[in-house]
Formats: structure tokens, C-alpha cells, sequence
């Protein structure tokens, strides 16, 4: 398949013609594909709506960054709390020990 890219007065345009293997469908396709990318590049995209709990300008890779940092830290609060001793009957024996029992 060929593609041609034809000078206009207002830029280019891409041609696939017809030939023994058909009309280029994919180009145009790959052609439109091209046009989106162009017109998205270099725009912020636009939100509507609440998208920080902080009322502050932070960016999207500052948001994940902290984001990152709270799930670190409650991994290890959970850790720690993995890690501690299983002793149930450590009140028992402080209850003991203030009666005089001990």
C-alpha cells in the first residue's frame, strides 16, 4: 500500500489510492490517529469537579508521590503492629500484680 502526502494551501493532506490491495483504510485510519494526537498535545486536560482534599495547586506527580508515602507508612504501622508480641495476658498479670496477688 503507498500513501501520499499531498501539499494543499491550507498544509498537507494524506492520499491512499486505490490499488490491487485495496483503499489504505488503516492509513486513513493512522492519519485521523495522528490528527487526535496533534490536537491533544500540549493541552491540559480539563476537570470539572473536587480533585483535592488539600485546597492547594499540587501536581499530579506530587498527588502520587504523597499518596505513595501514606500507603508507605501504613504499611509499616501495620507491621509493627504484625511484629508485636501476642501476649493476652498481659492485663491479667498487671491486674494481678496491683492486687498483690503476684
Amino acid at each position: 500500500m503507498r500513501l501520499r502526502a499531498i501539499e494543499k494551501s491550507y498544509g498537507f493532506k494524506l492520499e491512499s489510492p486505490r490499488d490491487s490491495e485495496g483503499h489504505g483504510g488503516s492509513y486513513s485510519a493512522f492519519a485521523l490517529a495522528l490528527v487526535i494526537a496533534h490536537e491533544l498535545t500540549g493541552k491540559r486536560p480539563v476537570r470539572a469537579g473536587v480533585w483535592s482534599d488539600e485546597g492547594d495547586a499540587t501536581t499530579p506527580f506530587e498527588r502520587e508521590m504523597r499518596a505513595i508515602e501514606e500507603r508507605q507508612a501504613q504499611y509499616q504501622r501495620e507491621r509493627e503492629w504484625l511484629n508485636k508480641p501476642n501476649d493476652d495476658q498481659e492485663e491479667w498479670r498487671e491486674i494481678a500484680r496491683l492486687s498483690g496477688r503476684t
